[in-house]
């Protein structure tokens, strides 16, 4: 997510898409590299809880799976 410098409703809905699709079989989905804007709309809409961040790439595969 380090590109992402913005992002309205529509797009966190769609990650609350994604997540659902994943978790449907058994997936996981991490938040790798989110810019400050980025984690704080999704810590206002609580679903900092929901979805696990990580501050690098690295570390989001390390804690894959």
């Amino acid at each position: 997510l380090a590109g992402l410098r913005q992002i309205d409703s529509t797009g966190i809905g769609r990650f609350i898409a994604c997540f659902n699709r994943l978790l449907a079989v058994q997936g996981t989905m991490g938040m790798a590299a989110a810019q400050p804007t980025i984690r704080q709309s999704f810590r206002v809409t609580r679903l900092d809880t929901v979805f696990r961040f990580y501050d690098d790439t690295a570390t989001a595969l390390t804690h894959a799976g």
